[in-house]
């Protein structure tokens, strides 16, 4: 869930930060924003850790700190804006159980138009952003 506005609902979560190599992970709560349109909430049930967690919470892959790790997520769809699944043509809802891709991009930078969506001008990563970019963007 890229989030991106600073409205919030009064809710919580708990993530689990990491901080640098070799230091725990440190559980804390944030406040979970108001949906944007075209955002779902998701509701975390499952969260894979992957080799590139591993290597970043080793030292052996470079990732910002404070992040919250974590991109093979699956998990309950708790709120959702109107059009969020405009995008698919499919009709996601509260409570569906859902997986999604480690990127979303914009679809309308040129990169993208040209077929290298990796390479998007506002390319964001689940489980790879700063943790002031958005706490709620990695599945730990």
């Amino acid at each position: 869930m890229k989030m991106g506005t600073n409205t919030t609902t009064g809710r919580h979560a708990k993530v689990a930060v990491f901080h640098g190599a070799g230091q725990p992970l440190e559980i804390t709560s944030v406040s979970v924003p108001a949906l944007a349109p075209g955002q779902a909430l998701i509701r975390v049930i499952m969260c894979t850790i992957c080799g590139s967690d591993l290597h970043t919470y080793s030292g052996r892959r470079d990732g910002p700190t404070p992040s919250v790790l974590g991109h093979e997520i699956l998990g309950i769809v708790e709120d959702i804006q109107v059009d969020a699944a405009a995008d698919h043509g499919e009709q996601v809802q509260t409570g569906d159980r859902v997986t999604w891709s480690v990127a979303d991009v914009c679809g309308n930078c040129q990169r993208c138009r040209d077929g290298w969506p990796q390479k998007c001008n506002s390319l964001f990563k689940y489980g790879h952003e700063h943790f002031a970019t958005d706490p709620l963007s990695g599945g730990l």
